[in-house]
């Protein structure tokens, strides 16, 4: 819990809140919870941008700033927030301005993982009104940085292994207490016709993150069970799936 109470080493945070009024009845608040490379970090510049693009899309905005400006970057996301909470009150009926009071958002993102090889992210985002109470997302996303580019499944498994790489994922699942406690499955089809019956729609893999034990894969609630068990992470132990893992991705991961 320390070590992630605070910044990994070579990393810093900017921990901040913003606020504003933006009409009588609408105050609302940004907490900001923000990890980056210290400016003496070896791919310091590079690491930021890769932060930047990664928040900006899963935030839908577009940022031209300075990458390595974070107290900037910072500022801009809540802006964004402000303007559009802005224009959606307009013209809102009296009677519905009680659900936007107190309207908070949450953007924690903190590096996890920096080993010079890959680092390691966890985004948390949740938004807390009297209309719709709190809704929460968690994503982890790692980036390669020998070769300068998000890692992705399709550059990290074969192509032809994807199959192997779900069975090994339904396997985690299966020996998940959290998962599996109540659910009782006793196979990984048991575990593929859960999941699948869910969603009500083939199974797709998850984009791939990467831990220092394996290959993480994510799901957000409500995706494979009822939001109140909240988000699901999964983790496959490196030696199980080196085989299925691209040359270049064993080389970069020197396993």
């Amino acid at each position: 819990m320390r070590a992630f109470n605070n910044p990994i080493a070579d990393f810093q945070r900017l921990n901040t809140v913003y606020k504003t009024d933006i009409t009588d009845y609408l105050h609302p608040s940004y907490y900001l919870t923000l990890d980056y490379p210290s400016p003496t970090t070896n791919q310091h510049a590079e690491i930021c941008r890769w932060i930047v693009e990664m928040i900006s899309e899963q935030e839908g905005v577009k940022y031209s700033g300075k990458p390595t400006d974070i107290n900037r970057f910072g500022k801009f996301l809540s802006n964004k927030l402000f303007e559009t909470l802005k224009n959606d009150v307009r013209d809102l009926d009296p009677e519905d301005r009680l659900y936007v009071e107190n309207y908070c958002y949450f953007l924690d993102c903190r590096a996890r993982i920096y080993n010079g090889t890959y680092v390691t992210y966890l985004l948390y985002t949740d938004v807390y009104n009297r209309q719709n109470g709190d809704a929460s997302s968690t994503y982890w996303f790692s980036y390669d940085l020998a070769n300068h580019q998000r890692i992705t499944n399709d550059r990290l498994f074969q192509a032809d292994k994807t199959e192997q790489v779900e069975e090994l994922l339904f396997d985690a699942m299966l020996h998940d207490r959290k998962y599996n406690q109540e659910r009782e499955l006793k196979t990984t089809a048991e575990v593929r016709e859960c999941v699948m019956g869910w969603s009500n729609r083939d199974f797709r893999l998850p984009e791939a993150w990467l831990s220092e034990e394996g290959v993480g894969f994510s799901f957000q609630p409500y995706a494979i069970s009822c939001g109140a068990d909240g988000a699901f992470h999964f983790v496959i132990p490196y030696d199980k799936i080196k085989p299925y893992l691209t040359p270049s991705a064993q080389k970069a991961l020197h396993i």
